[in-house]
């Protein structure tokens, strides 16, 4: 990863990026059945346990995920199961953002969710919260 991949999570365009992901895939999970939101639980699961974080320990570590956490990563899985997202105008051309570390674009990034929110409340008439607390 180069130096700007590396930084660009961590900046106001990344956060941005991310909270407008985080936004979507909340609105988008709560849209899906059942089956579908599972197959998007496992993904997430299937991420921590590639990102490092021990099998047997993984499930445990999801369980703790705050909202904006877990949503960030539901979006990077939404992406590689193809779902596309449910609100439109929102994501460059419509597609999840390429974020490549959600957990770390989402911290300290209440000001960017507030903007993304804001920005959905003005295109979709849908307001959307989320927050770095517990889920």
């Amino acid at each position: 990863m180069g130096i700007f991949s590396a930084l660009f999570g961590r900046t106001g365009p990344g956060k941005y990026m991310a909270a407008k992901n985080a936004l979507v895939s909340k609105y988008t999970f709560s849209t899906l059945d059942p089956p579908t939101q599972e197959k998007i639980d496992e993904d997430v699961l299937r991420q921590l346990i590639r990102g490092g974080i021990p099998a047997a320990q993984a499930a445990e570590f999801k369980t703790r995920l705050r909202e904006t956490q877990y949503f960030g990563l539901a979006a990077f899985a939404m992406a590689e199961l193809e779902i596309a997202p449910k609100l439109s105008g929102i994501l460059f051309k419509n597609w999840w953002e390429h974020v490549s570390n959600p957990l770390v674009a989402l911290t300290g990034a209440e000001k960017e969710i507030e903007m993304a929110s804001a920005e959905i409340q003005r295109k979709h008439q849908v307001t959307m919260t989320i927050s770095d607390e517990d889920r």
